[in-house]
């Protein structure tokens, strides 16, 4: 993807991501907000550092699914609490799309929940019966 089109890309999932605004999770039975810090580390890692564009392109052409994980999942992956700082992990297959889903959720001190990455693997596997 070449740089302007790339930069194009990024401009138009953003403007679509703003819409979100929040929505409800089931398996937290709270709302995750979607704010500018998740969008931001789907284009920079944690250390600030710009990813690839492969991986970004990758991450944000997951972003609807990683919305219809977080309004239909029923049960959480992994939890962890660190020094004023929460972070949840939820997993979901896609088999259609034959990709496994991931979203970490995180919350700081008593704010709220938010959205904080997302990333998939493929799987090979069919949908079990």
């Amino acid at each position: 993807m070449e740089e302007k089109s790339h930069a194009l890309f990024i401009e138009k999932k953003r403007a679509w991501y703003k819409t979100l605004g929040k929505v409800y999770c089931p398996a937290l039975k709270q709302e995750v907000t979607f704010n500018s810090k998740g969008f931001n580390h789907l284009l920079f890692d944690g250390f600030g550092r710009k990813r690839a564009p492969k991986e970004a392109v990758s991450r944000l052409n997951i972003l609807p699914l990683s919305v219809d994980l977080i309004k239909n999942i029923q049960t959480i992956s992994e939890y962890r609490s660190l020094t004023n700082l929460e972070y949840w992990k939820l997993k979901m297959s896609f088999y259609e799309k034959s990709l496994k889903v991931t979203v970490i959720l995180k919350k700081a001190g008593s704010g709220k929940i938010s959205f904080h990455s997302t990333w998939s693997d493929k799987i090979s596997a069919k949908k079990p019966d």
